[in-house]
């Protein structure tokens, strides 16, 4: 709402979004929304207090990171002195009568400001006592508004911290590196992009059974190519001339150009520019089309399949697009040439841009599998000819990172960054960095840091958006990640094999311990942000969800409060339990890679100390209870209870780290059709091949289980208490 007596209802703030052309752009923007009373009630209490007066009010939540509250935040961080808020959910009933998923804000503030820090709370199942108390809670932690600007300039959003463990990490990294916005992007002339969108591009995009029935025949590294020219002139296709540059006159008018040198007005255009343009076209009502052909070699011309033909065709080709003006322009085939595979979010992982198959289903109910160790090729569910590629996506054999554009905190990861070959196109919901100039050495550091668990957490945090401004403003090493010394040596077996096929060439077996590549590079970055063992163990225990498929230690359980009581699960803790040994060996210099000495000195100043003998303890230390001891854990560890013995014993009964987890819904389906010996083209993409890897999994899954629930059954806990004392 403008005008009246409520001033503080909308805000303007600045968006950096993706332009019409792929390109970053910034955007003013209006926060607002839907008119809410509490809203009012907040501004009108604020209008009513005398200077320097209290008001407290309980709200629907919102208050604290709601875009539409935009507004009223700045009003109480620079007009008010903000006092405090809790945020608390209503599972323990405080109010009776309310639902039990309803969510509120308690707000306290004097009139008259500006803000200097606010004592803060995020709460959940909590009763009403607490909230009386929550200055003496464990969630109780205090919010600079320094801080507050730093995450987030633009809307003041108050993430919801866990602990004031949370505000020191995040400030701790701050301190110590610039905003990747700031630091990593300007020093390697990393470039954002949204190359092809799903939605407005989609007349690009080619199926399987669409290039199978024009001609195309599969190549290695799941690509395709046209037939030749003369293939599609005997068939009846029409042929049509390329203009990658152009210039549409309407009159003496220039109506729509691309033109290779730069144009500040389309007035700016004569035609004596133009001379070197072999196409030339008189178009109806006047018209003239002014092209010019690609000179990369390729042929010149393109071919339409006679029923995809329209009234209104242009009768010239222009790379990646739809229409010129009032002019449609067709889908078409360029003699000879590639087609290339589209990549889309739910085909990467951590360094892996081919982690998983397409199978079948389209829209919002795609069925995907994950790609097993012996296979080479990508398997996606579109493709895209390489002429159209060309005119967003990056050229040549370098590499870029792309990431998943749609995420969440509460995922099982929530940064999934890859990196992919340059020449690939990524849909837009991959966005990609590239370097603006050839040399790619870099990229694969800057996966590593983007993959990171402390990376990945510092953004679970802060409220786990992926959008370019966010990601440009949360803090990431620069100098000292790029001045690492062998940092490249443990990327690149997982990049370089990972991207093989792709190119064209043969994959080969992928490293067999890519698990503590990981780790290592895992235990690297944790080291930048000058991490202590129990900050990191504090850190790993932010991601309940990780290895829910991997076989357990006997007695581990992830505890997890729901509406009908406790929930205990068995789960494996490989990850944690990997990541965490591997960071003190790292620290201690008994891997091939070596920290930074002065580092080491910040970070144990006392020394390295050895991997616990009692994890239990040593996460209570960390502020983390995985005991199974009070109301607020999150875990409980059986006997196995030495770090170093417990990370032995899960390998051993066939656990693997960073592994991510199977989607039962889909997996099912396609253990189904591969029992059935797969899918037929018509049906989608799972050949007997293909089948046979997915039973293959599916068996070894089960064999691990199996072992795994035996030796729980066989291995009593008292039995193991002695045998873990002894360790």
């Amino acid at each position: 709402m403008d005008g009246g007596i409520y001033s503080h209802q909308t805000a303007v703030v600045e968006e950096e979004v993706e332009g019409e052309d792929g390109d970053p752009v910034i955007k003013k923007k209006t926060t607002g929304g839907d008119p809410d009373c509490f809203k009012f009630f907040l501004e009108r209490a604020w209008q009513l207090a005398a200077r320097d007066r209290a008001v407290g009010m309980v709200m629907s939540s919102g208050l604290h990171n709601a875009h539409g509250c935009t507004g009223l935040r700045r009003l109480l961080m620079q007009h008010s002195r903000w006092k405090a808020i809790a945020k608390f959910d209503n599972e323990m009933r405080v109010f009776p009568g309310v639902h039990n998923q309803f969510k509120f804000d308690l707000v306290v503030f004097e009139r008259g400001g500006p803000t200097k820090e606010v004592d803060a709370a995020f709460l959940t199942r909590e009763t009403e006592q607490a909230l009386q108390k929550f200055r003496n809670h464990r969630s109780y932690l205090r919010i600079t508004s320094s801080d507050v600007r730093r995450l987030s300039p633009q809307t003041l959003t108050l993430f919801e911290f866990r602990s004031q463990q949370d505000v020191d990490l995040v400030q701790k990294a701050y301190r110590l590196h610039p905003t990747f916005g700031e630091g990593l992007m300007p020093r390697l002339g990393l470039r954002y992009r949204c190359e092809f969108h799903m939605g407005n591009m989609v007349y690009l995009f080619r199926t399987r059974d669409w290039l199978r029935r024009h001609g195309c025949v599969p190549e290695p590294g799941e690509q395709w190519r046209a037939a030749d020219a003369e293939w599609y002139r005997s068939r009846g296709y029409v042929e049509r001339p390329i203009a990658k540059w152009y210039a549409l006159f309407e009159g003496n008018r220039v109506t729509a150009y691309n033109l290779p040198w730069p144009v500040k007005s389309a007035k700016n255009i004569p035609e004596s520019d133009l001379d070197d343009f072999e196409i030339r076209l008189v178009l109806p009502n006047g018209r003239r089309f002014f092209g010019k052909a690609p000179d990369d070699g390729g042929h010149p011309t393109v071919f339409v399949p006679a029923d995809e033909i329209q009234a209104r065709d242009l009768p010239v080709y222009i790379p990646a697009a739809k229409q010129l003006n009032s002019f449609t322009i067709s889908a078409c085939l360029r003699p000879l040439d590639v087609l290339l595979p589209l990549i889309e979010g739910k085909w990467i992982y951590a360094f892996n841009h081919r982690a998983y198959a397409y199978v079948s289903g389209g829209g919002s109910w795609v069925v995907t599998r994950p790609t097993d160790d012996t296979e080479g090729d990508l398997v996606p569910h579109y493709f895209l000819a390489r002429l159209d590629s060309e005119v967003r996506a990056a050229c040549g054999r370098g590499m870029k990172v792309g990431f998943r554009d749609v995420s969440s905190s509460s995922n099982e990861r929530t940064i999934v960054a890859a990196a992919i070959p340059c020449h690939v196109p990524c849909n837009h919901k991959t966005p990609t960095f590239a370097a603006e100039s050839p040399n790619d050495e870099h990229i694969p550091a800057v996966t590593a840091w983007l993959s990171s668990m402390v990376n990945d957490y510092v953004t679970r945090i802060t409220g786990g958006s992926t959008t370019l401004g966010a990601m440009k403003n949360r803090p990431a090493p620069c100098e000292p990640l790029l001045e690492l010394q062998g940092i490249t040596e443990l990327v690149s077996p997982l990049v370089k094999h990972w991207n093989l096929a792709t190119a064209g060439e043969s994959a080969g077996p992928r490293n067999s311990q890519p698990e503590q590549l990981r780790a290592q590079l895992d235990a690297v970055m944790s080291e930048l942000l000058e991490l202590t063992p129990h900050t990191y163990a504090f850190v790993l225990s932010g991601f309940p969800l990780l290895d829910r498929d991997q076989p357990p230690l006997p007695h581990d359980y992830r505890i997890r409060p729901t509406n009908k009581g406790i929930d205990r699960r068995p789960i494996s803790f490989i990850t944690r339990d990997m990541a965490l040994l591997t960071y003190f060996d790292y620290l201690a210099g008994r891997l091939e890679i070596k920290p930074d000495p002065e580092r080491v000195k910040q970070i144990c100043p006392d020394g390295v100390p050895e991997p616990p003998t009692d994890i239990v303890e040593f996460f209570a230390q960390a502020g983390v209870d995985i005991g199974g001891r009070t109301e607020h854990a999150v875990a409980a560890t059986g006997p196995y209870r030495n770090l170093r013995q417990r990370v032995a014993k899960a390998r051993e009964l066939g656990a693997v780290a960073y592994v991510p987890t199977i989607d039962r819904r889909r997996a099912t389906f396609v253990e189904r059709a591969a029992a059935a010996g797969g899918l037929t083209l018509e049906e989608g993409v799972l050949t007997p091949e293909m089948a046979a890897h997915v039973l293959r999994g599916k068996v070894d899954r089960e064999a691990k289980w199996q072992r795994a629930m035996e030796f729980w059954e066989a291995t009593p806990a008292s039995e193991l208490d002695r045998q873990s004392g002894a360790d």
